[in-house]
């Protein structure tokens, strides 16, 4: 009696092998993605902090400029972490009989070194019409 040779040929081993492979790439690709779109939303909350402090900055001024003039605007604050840098520009408008002081306002906002790539900045711009003189 000749025992019954059986063929084997391995095809169950190479489609698990592939399987595997595909569904380690699928999650390898998966988590790349989470982690850039974590990325881009500490980025986006940031770009927005700059913002609204940039936007605090310019109520400072116009506030101080109100009441006062641009000289009780400070050359720069440091609001929420972010260093915001001021500039306000007086001008005298005549218009008729009136005359009144218009205020230029610039703020901008910043943090972080653009050599570690953690600079965010933002910058915002305002004029007000002040008293009549």
């Amino acid at each position: 009696m000749n025992p019954v040779q059986v063929r084997q040929s391995g095809y169950v081993l190479i489609t698990a092998v592939f399987l595997i492979t595909a569904v380690a790439a699928v999650a390898v690709v998966s988590a790349l993605m989470l982690s850039a779109r974590a990325g881009d939303t500490v980025r986006g909350l940031e770009a927005a902090r700059a913002y609204y402090a940039a936007r605090a900055g310019i109520e400072l001024a116009a506030a101080r400029a109100l009441a006062a003039d641009c000289a009780a605007v400070p050359a720069s604050t440091v609001i929420e972490d972010f260093d915001v840098t001021l500039v306000c520009v007086p001008t005298t408008v005549t218009e008729g009989d009136e005359t009144f002081r218009v205020f230029t306002l610039h703020a901008t906002a910043q943090r972080g070194r653009i050599e570690a790539g953690t600079l965010v900045q933002r910058e915002v711009r305002a004029s007000l019409q002040g008293e009549a003189l």
